[in-house]
């Protein structure tokens, strides 16, 4: 069975249990489906990256740390230009 097949049938097994029509549960899982698995559209070596938004906090985070390390910044480009480095090294990070 390939990944994405693996991710359908877990999404149909978790929905399995509310047979019941009128269920709002089951309505909003049953539509919430595609966004929830939108992981799956990417190479697999990329979905433990991208299943989750720890590492969109974790770069939210570096970003926030650096700011307040540099202070003030003169201009909007000067933020600008710390805030693409952050990215990257994350890119850089990621690619390696």
């Amino acid at each position: 069975m390939s990944a994405v097949a693996a991710i359908a049938a877990t999404v149909r097994f978790t929905s399995a249990p509310m047979n019941v029509p009128s269920n709002r549960a089951k309505s909003v899982q049953t539509g919430a489906a595609e966004d929830v698995t939108a992981f799956r559209d990417f190479p697999t070596n990329h979905w433990q990256k991208i299943w989750s938004t720890n590492s969109l906090e974790r770069l939210n985070a570096e970003i926030k740390r650096r700011t307040n390390v540099v202070g003030i910044f003169p201009n909007d480009a000067a933020a600008l230009r710390l805030i693409t480095a952050v990215c990257v090294e994350t890119h850089d990070e990621w690619s390696a």
